[in-house]
């Protein structure tokens, strides 16, 4: 499945969790169903064209870490938008966090320009990345065959949005965990029916 495919797909079963996120430092628990996590990605996808300017073959520099699930959003965002992501390294246009804490945004999720959102993300522009060997991932390199149909996954490095991609892309899900000892992993998995990545 190319990407383009993929908002369809996520829309097809709307209401299903598609991205599930536990935080166990913090105690915050976020779960994206098809229809949010899409139009998370419609948005960001809009604002990257519409006021970042970028096209096919722009690089897209992602200062999130992967086991999250706004970075899950903005690489499919930027993955739409035909960019080649490169993870913690500069690029033509790069999205972070405005700051330490992971806030939520205090906008609905209904669709809106993604400009109108307060300063959660902070997209700037930088110069052009010296090393791309630094965790790229191309749009041409994306789609690898998937297993389970609701994996739960922890770790920040390239793999994870690999795999990430690979299950939403054969209409799986996935359940990101951070910090979680291996007892309330178990348990996790157990309550969201995730198989462990």
């Amino acid at each position: 499945m190319r990407i383009e495919a993929l908002l369809p797909a996520l829309l097809a079963d709307p209401a299903r969790p598609r991205v599930t996120w536990y935080d166990e430092g913090t105690g915050e628990r976020i779960e994206l169903s098809g229809r949010v996590l899409a139009n998370w990605v419609a948005k960001a996808g809009n604002w990257l064209q519409d006021e970042a300017d970028v096209s096919v073959g722009t690089t897209l520099g992602l200062r999130l870490p992967t086991d999250h699930w706004r970075c899950v959003y903005w690489a499919l965002a930027g993955w739409a938008c035909g960019t080649t992501v490169l993870l913690d390294a500069d690029a033509e246009v790069t999205v972070g966090f405005a700051d330490a804490e992971l806030v939520e945004p205090t906008r609905s999720l209904s669709p809106s320009p993604l400009m109108s959102m307060p300063d959660v993300f902070t997209p700037y522009v930088v110069p052009a990345p010296t090393d791309a060997a630094l965790g790229t991932i191309t749009y041409a390199d994306l789609i690898r065959p998937a297993g389970a149909d609701r994996e739960l996954l922890e770790g920040d490095g390239v793999e994870t949005l690999r795999r990430v991609l690979d299950l939403l892309a054969a209409d799986g899900s996935v359940v990101l965990v951070r910090n979680a000892t291996p007892q309330r992993r178990a348990e996790i998995a157990e309550t969201e029916g995730a198989t462990a990545g």
